[in-house]
């Protein structure tokens, strides 16, 4: 194992460097973190809601994040922003 300290005029870094014969498995987890919000609206009945999440301040972020995962599970979903606001809203065909 090799220790290290860098230092210069503005900086300092503190490293360990060790041998491995193999990377870690990779490991994935199942769903997202959106799921269960997306199941609580599909349960409900209304057409159109607004929607709020703690810690998430940027709305289109948000929205990008739900459409992503609406797409993927192929919903009859839209997730829109007006005036900072996220709505989901049912697609009825």
């Amino acid at each position: 194992m090799v220790y290290g300290f860098m230092a210069d005029m503005s900086n300092e870094l503190e490293f360990s460097i060790r041998d491995v014969a193999e990377k870690e498995p990779r490991t994935y987890k199942k769903g997202s973190k959106y799921d269960k919000l997306l199941n609580t609206f599909l349960s409900g009945n209304h057409k159109l809601s607004e929607l709020t999440v703690s810690d998430i301040e940027d709305a289109s972020y948000l929205r990008l994040q739900i459409s992503k995962r609406i797409q993927k599970k192929n919903l009859s979903i839209k997730a829109s922003v007006t005036n900072g606001k996220v709505y989901l809203e049912r697609i009825t065909s």
